[in-house]
């Protein structure tokens, strides 16, 4: 009987020590710290990468008591530090929340715990059960820290040119020499700890010179004396009190780069985007391009809606719209005002056949619109009794509106009568029909409008043409006609920005 005791009483203590023993081992593992060259360990939850930075974030089933305010104070660092970018966050993380104050119990939503930079020289590396150490090093191909190779990496507090090289999609060159010609043939070596240098992807690198340097000799030889090859290397002058702003400025104002435009087409609407420089970043091992999209504007009135500033971002399209603030501060890209305070709501008329269309149509337009009238006409030799739809569009034009009912020569012989008619195709869809009846009612309207998303000129902006018709009322009221599902931001900017109201038209069953 001891010796039972005694194993019972060892296999109690096993059992108590062993899961403290286990967590011991297992904690190390869910660590992680990001440093250049090193793994990026996460534990159990999930990272989702979100405009340059890694989103840690856990999967949460909606409960019957649960709202998302509640959800955001209780979880996450980010909410905390800063909750417009953590609403946005969510946004961008749960594409399927279409309304933030709508969740429903059993759907499952992402909520950002806190947001943490990608270092250069990162990888992500899936930790399996029993790796250790040198076995992830050994996956993920570690470079030590003492690696040569290892790609620089900028303090958190970034000085202005690192900051501008940075924004660029640039290196800062800051530290060593660099030899450049002269005309005689020699070479001279340019301290770039006095006279920093931007190098850019497929553009020259760029020299910067405070203003009272220009003056300066290098080596005993003036700076203008230097031969310069402007295909490989230009000369920036900058103020000693630059800020990373003026300098982005600085350098793109000597490079002279027009980029063409970006264009998307998304849900009825195509995207132009055009700025004074356009930098492409690959991601995802080059299935992902970003765009960064960057023009100096004079004032904050300038300045691109907030509202598609968020959704092109979701579109891997970052706006930075740059302006001088308090110090000369960079100011972009603009943060998103919070959902909820635009109204997005459209008006609807029914569009499931023709007549219903234009029946619809005419109401809310203020026309008369008769859809059985009674019209004579004569046709070969006697007079012809039929029915046909007229529309009057209270100017003193009318028309006949034919749906494939008359045949032969029966139009002509109508229209020789004095009346007009519209023959309108069994496939035509509603902007088609719309189109049709503003030319004959000689009303003002424009097909598929184009919108812009900033309160400054066309040519550096961002233009949405949309897939509609744009009517003017005899009210003078604007209204804008579309069959299409419009993505929130566009709608919000027609109807908030430019308070035209959107009619949205059913779409054929």
């Amino acid at each position: 009987m001891t010796k039972k005791r005694q194993v019972h009483s060892c296999f109690r203590i096993v059992s108590r020590v062993l899961p403290t023993l286990i967590l011991l081992l297992v904690l190390p593992l869910l660590t992680f710290t990001p440093a250049t060259g090193e793994i990026l360990y996460y534990p159990h939850d999930v990272a989702h990468q979100d405009r340059g930075w890694d989103i840690w974030y856990a999967p949460h089933t909606v409960q019957p008591d649960d709202w998302v305010l509640r959800l955001f104070r209780e979880k996450g660092k980010t909410a905390h530090t800063d909750f417009t970018d953590f609403w946005t966050a969510f946004y961008r993380l749960n594409p399927h929340v279409t309304d933030i104050h709508l969740i429903r119990p059993g759907q499952v939503v992402h909520i950002p715990l806190k947001r943490i930079q990608t270092t250069r020289g990162t990888e992500r590396y899936a930790i399996l059960f029993g790796d250790s150490e040198d076995e992830v090093k050994k996956a993920a191909g570690y470079l030590s820290a003492d690696d040569p190779a290892l790609p620089p990496t900028w303090p958190d507090h970034l000085s202005p040119p690192a900051k501008a090289a940075d924004i660029l999609g640039g290196q800062l060159l800051d530290q060593g020499a660099y030899y450049l010609p002269t005309k005689d043939g020699e070479t001279v070596e340019l301290d770039l700890s006095r006279y920093p240098m931007i190098k850019m992807p497929s553009f020259p690198k760029v020299v910067l010179f405070a203003d009272d340097q220009i003056d300066d000799q290098i080596m005993g030889m003036d700076i203008q004396t230097i031969q310069l090859d402007p295909a490989h290397l230009k000369v920036a002058c900058i103020s000693k009190t630059a800020s990373a702003g003026d300098i982005v400025q600085a350098v793109l104002s000597i490079l002279e780069a027009s980029p063409p435009p970006l264009t998307l087409s998304i849900n009825g609407v195509n995207i132009q985007v055009t700025a004074q420089w356009i930098r492409a970043q690959a991601l995802d091992n080059n299935q992902v391009v970003r765009h960064a999209c960057m023009t100096f504007i004079p004032t904050p009135e300038q300045q691109t809606d907030p509202g598609m500033v968020r959704y092109l971002a979701s579109q891997n399209v970052e706006i930075y719209d740059i302006l001088p603030g308090q110090e000369g501060i960079l100011t972009s890209p603009i943060k998103p005002t919070l959902p909820g305070f635009r109204t997005a709501k459209t008006g609807k008329i029914d569009g499931h056949t023709q007549k219903a269309v234009i029946e619809a149509f005419s109401r809310l337009m203020g026309f008369c619109y008769s859809p059985a009238v009674s019209i004579s006409f004569p046709y070969a030799g006697i007079q012809v009794q039929a029915v046909s739809s007229l529309i009057s569009f209270g100017n003193g034009k009318q028309a006949l509106i034919d749906f494939g009912d008359l045949y032969g020569d029966a139009v002509e012989a109508i229209q020789n009568a004095g009346l007009f008619i519209l023959q309108i195709p069994p496939d035509a869809g509603p902007v088609f029909i719309f189109e049709k009846l503003l030319d004959i009612g000689g009303i003002n309207h424009a097909v598929q409008p184009v919108f812009y998303a900033a309160g400054r000129s066309a040519e550096f902006n961002t233009a949405i043409e949309v897939q509609g018709i744009l009517v003017a009322a005899q009210t003078g009221n604007l209204f804008l006609f579309t069959d299409k599902v419009l993505p929130e931001p566009v709608t919000a900017l027609v109807q908030d920005g430019y308070g035209i109201p959107i009619i949205q038209i059913g779409l054929p069953r």
